[in-house]
């Protein structure tokens, strides 16, 4: 994956818990045929997120 944008601070609530996981798995990016910028976009698209909001 490509590096993500450093956030330091969520945009709603100011907390600093901002984690990223990957919602994509293999399976689906096979079967779905994503080119890796995709997976890459998708996964920094729905993948970051606040813990505390």
């Amino acid at each position: 994956m490509t590096s993500l944008p450093i956030i330091k601070n969520c945009s709603v609530c100011g907390s600093q818990k901002i984690i990223f996981t990957p919602i994509l798995w293999n399976s689906l990016i096979d079967e779905w045929c994503l080119a890796n910028y995709e997976v890459d976009y998708i996964n920094r698209q729905q993948g970051i997120h606040c813990q505390d909001y």
